[in-house]
C-alpha cells in the first residue's frame, strides 16, 4: 500500500483480518465478505490473483480510500475492477485536475442503478452509462477507458457504452488523489 494512503491498521477479529479506514470503510479479506459470491480470481488474461488472503475494501457512509495521483493517464487509460454494490448510486473511483471540483477530471461510478464513466478534458464533462443495470448484492467487473476524445465503460459481459469529448482538447490532466469509494 502506497506511504501517502489514508490507512488506519485495526486488528485481528476472530477469522477475518480488519484493516479500518475513516469512518466506516475497512479492508475485509475476500471469505469475510461471502465466499460464495466471491470475484473469480481471473480479472483479465494478463494478470491473476489469489484472493484467498487478498483485501477487499468496503464502503460506508462518508467513507473513501485516498492514494496517489493517477499517473501516465493524459492521453489514454483502461481501468477493469470488480464491486459488489449495495446501492443503486455510488463513487467507484475519482481523480480531477483541482481540489475545488473544477478542470478536468475523471469518475467511475453507479448512477441510477447503471456504471456510468464521465470524464471532461477541459471542453465539458461527458459520460458513457451502461444500458445493463447493476444487480444489487451480486459481484460486477467494469471495465472502462478512454483515447483521446474517446471513452467507453462496460459491465460484465454486456456492451460497451461510448462518449465523445468535443475536439481539440485530447489530454487528461489530474493533480488531486485518486479517490475510490467516495471523495473528500
Amino acid at each position: 500500500m502506497p506511504s501517502s494512503s489514508r490507512l488506519h491498521q485495526g486488528k485481528e477479529n476472530g477469522k477475518r483480518r480488519c484493516v479500518k479506514m475513516r469512518d466506516n470503510c475497512s479492508f475485509l479479506t475476500d471469505n469475510s465478505i461471502n465466499s460464495a459470491q466471491s470475484p473469480p480470481p481471473k480479472l483479465s488474461k494478463e494478470s491473476e490473483f489469489d484472493l484467498s488472503s487478498a483485501y477487499v475494501p468496503a464502503f460506508g457512509g462518508d467513507s473513501f480510500l485516498e492514494l496517489p495521483t493517477l499517473r501516465h493517464v493524459g492521453r489514454a487509460f483502461a481501468i477493469e475492477l470488480w464491486f459488489l454494490a449495495l446501492e443503486p448510486d455510488g463513487i467507484l473511483l475519482y481523480d480531477g485536475q483541482g481540489s475545488n471540483g473544477d478542470g478536468d477530471f475523471v469518475y467511475l461510478g453507479l448512477e441510477g442503478g447503471r456504471l456510468a464513466l464521465r470524464f471532461d478534458l477541459g471542453g465539458g464533462a461527458v459520460a458513457a452509462v451502461t444500458e445493463e443495470a447493476v444487480e444489487l448484492g451480486r459481484w460486477h467487473a467494469a471495465a472502462a477507458g478512454r483515447e483521446g476524445t474517446s471513452g467507453w465503460v462496460r459491465l460484465d459481459a454486456g456492451r460497451e457504452a461510448k462518449a465523445e469529448a468535443a475536439p481539440g482538447l485530447t489530454e487528461l490532466n489530474l493533480q488531486t488523489p485518486l479517490y475510490l469509494g467516495g471523495v473528500k
